[in-house]
């Protein structure tokens, strides 16, 4: 009852289409199967080029049930990263009961893939999802007042975070370190230790060195935005802090200084644009492109690109739903609660 495998086919034309500039590239390869080889479940990729490709899918034809469509939308890693063979299925999902013995196998390994032994320093490349606490909330490296409590745990499992496997802080080891001296030296010590340091031992013994920007956060491969959503997002970050920032942007850089007093301001700022001062001008042709357009004209209009919401429905960020919606599809999403008491009173440590 193991799963039949045919031979090992080489793509075709990969010299050939290698310096092709395209969104979507077409490879071909040939595989020679037994007439009663049955349907094909599962088809495994090795990648001995120099660095990792997208694959979008693999379509098998030929056979005499029709073309059978493996959707795969993974990168594949370089078998010198990561030597073990890539397994993709087809678009036909099983029960685990149902599951053709073939196929059991295959599935427990690549579940065993993507669920990782919670060992070692995870690689960009990887893509594994195992959790963590969060432990790298602070940075206690700076000082006892960048440190953070550590958040998740027994109690509280959500929310949870990828486990990075990064080692302790510098602070974390010396914290642990103290402990050892001070519990060994003498047990009043370490109470005494213990009263005095709490915040201390609590939020650093167990911090997480940090990754601090720019160097990249681990994300599965898998997961990590592609490079125009990547623009996309840091370019909607931008604009999110400017539009924050309208009073105090209006006030410094307007020629009509005058306060936003209502919505209609605010609208008039994606109709009729901001007269700038003189000699603003040109500062503000070097912010980034989520300033629209600066309209070439003497006066310099500055004029802010208007949100997809407001240009279909004037007032349909005014009404619960749409705020519910932008609220939890964004890029920042929150909790949204029923108001228990009135006037709301905050239940975070002061």
């Amino acid at each position: 009852m193991a799963p039949k495998r045919s031979k090992e086919a080489v793509l075709k034309d990969w010299s050939k289409k290698a310096n092709v500039k395209a969104e979507k590239v077409y490879y071909t390869a040939e595989f020679t199967v037994d007439s009663n080889f049955g349907v094909p479940g599962a088809i495994t990729v090795t990648n001995k080029h120099q660095k990792e490709f997208f694959l979008e899918s693999i379509t098998i034809e030929d056979f005499a049930y029709g073309p059978l469509h493996f959707p795969c939308n993974s990168w594949v890693q370089s078998n010198k990263h990561h030597p073990r063979k890539r397994i993709f299925f087809t678009n036909q999902p099983y029960l685990p009961d149902q599951t053709p013995k073939g196929l059991r196998a295959l599935r427990e390994k690549e579940l065993d893939d993507l669920r990782g032994n919670g060992k070692g320093v995870r690689k960009l490349s990887d893509r594994v999802y195992d959790f963590d606490v969060y432990n790298d909330l602070g940075n206690p490296d700076k000082g006892i007042d960048y440190a953070r409590p550590l958040l998740g745990g027994e109690k509280v499992p959500y929310p949870r975070r990828c486990r990075t496997g990064r080692g302790p802080s510098e602070t974390g080891k010396y914290m642990d370190r103290i402990f050892h001296v001070v519990m060994v030296t003498h047990y009043l010590s370490f109470y005494a230790f213990v009263n005095s340091n709490t915040r201390l031992l609590m939020a650093d013994m167990e911090a997480e060195s940090r990754v601090e920007k720019p160097l990249p956060i681990y994300v599965p491969r898998d997961e990590q935005f592609e490079e125009s959503k990547q623009n996309a997002f840091s370019a909607g970050r931008l604009r999110a802090v400017l539009h924050n920032l309208l009073p105090q942007l209006k006030a410094s850089i307007s020629a009509h200084n005058r306060d936003l007093n209502s919505f209609s301001d605010i609208d008039g700022l994606y109709k009729e644009g901001l007269l700038l001062k003189l000699g603003f001008h040109e500062t503000v042709k070097k912010l980034p492109k989520m300033v629209s357009k600066l309209q070439e004209s003497s006066e310099g209009l500055l004029k802010y690109e208007t949100p997809k919401v407001v240009s279909k429905d004037k007032f349909a960020w005014l009404r619960d739903d749409e705020f519910g919606r932008q609220a939890l599809a964004g890029v920042n999403p929150v909790n949204i609660e029923r108001l228990a008491s009135f006037p709301p009173v905050s239940m975070l440590d002061p």
